[in-house]
């Protein structure tokens, strides 16, 4: 049994060109909202590492548990009991 082929050699390879255009074209298209996505996503990265600067003025001889009520009163930590967990874990008080 032999096959015979429904194209000629040059309209196959005309159809695999286009195929191939098509599908290139249809990835691309796709590629495109993750590509903006994906920008998005490390555009908010980087902007989430920029520190603002922000001077806090703590008492000499100052626990550290005032020094982490005053952080926290000036939002530099957002919650002062893990702050003293830290520091009494770390041995830093």
């Amino acid at each position: 049994m032999v096959k015979t082929s429904i194209l000629t050699e040059q309209e196959s390879a005309e159809f695999l060109k286009k195929e191939k255009l098509g599908l290139g074209l249809i990835l691309f298209f796709c590629l495109i909202p993750l590509f903006i996505w994906g920008s998005f996503i490390v555009r908010a990265f980087y902007l989430s590492l920029e520190v603002q600067e922000t001077k806090v003025v703590i008492k000499e001889n100052s626990g550290f548990l005032e020094v982490s009520r005053t952080l926290k009163e000036n939002g530099i930590i957002s919650n002062s009991n893990i702050f003293n967990l830290y520091l009494i874990a770390s041995g830093k008080f």
